[in-house]
């Protein structure tokens, strides 16, 4: 029972100190003319400094392994805080360019030590002004390696209760088992 609660109470302090971080929008879609600056802006929710960075990918992808190139590597240039020092809400504004028409994908990272975040974005460059108007709200959800933490905190309590209650099953079996199998004893004798 000690060891129960011992190991309860080391478990549950690892999670007084966790931290989340929330970037909305997920996804961020932009049509853009050729070295024409359009903006977006990003709302981060979390206390305390990150890193921002941008990958970028030849195709469209949710696995951020794809995403291993950098925005000069299309011609695009963006303007951005490469660190933030967020209080709970912080509003982040991202501008961004191109001089070479196509359309790339890319993804907005926010990172704090082993925490990460971040927003999908597609933007397309077009040839010539005026071909396609800019379209910058059109948003959905679903950011970069979100993690339900107040789940996985739930189920890993509940399970850790279980652990428990099953350890001390088995502790009072074993004691049954010892004073049944000395009974035995002292009755074959």
């Amino acid at each position: 029972m000690k060891f129960c609660l011992i190991f309860l109470i080391i478990f549950l302090i690892g999670f007084a100190g966790a931290k989340e971080i929330s970037v909305n929008p997920g996804y961020s879609d932009m049509v853009l003319d050729k070295n024409v600056v359009g903006c977006f802006n990003l709302s981060i929710g979390y206390d305390g400094i990150l890193q921002v960075d941008d990958k970028w990918s030849k195709i469209e992808s949710k696995n951020i392994i794809d995403y291993n190139f950098s925005s000069n590597s299309f011609n695009l240039n963006l303007s951005y805080a490469k660190i933030i020092y967020s209080g709970s809400d912080y509003k982040q504004m991202i501008c961004l360019s191109g001089s070479s028409p196509g359309t790339y994908y890319g993804a907005i990272l926010y990172k704090e030590d082993y925490l990460g975040m971040g927003s999908w974005v597609k933007v397309k460059i077009t040839g010539s002004f005026g071909e396609e108007v800019v379209n910058i709200a059109k948003i959905t959800g679903g950011a970069i390696g979100s993690r339900p933490t107040e789940l996985i905190m739930t189920i890993s309590a509940i399970l850790l209760i279980v652990l428990c209650w099953l350890l001390l099953k088995l502790r009072k079996k074993l004691l049954y088992s010892k004073k049944h199998a000395k009974k035995q004893i002292r009755s074959a004798e």
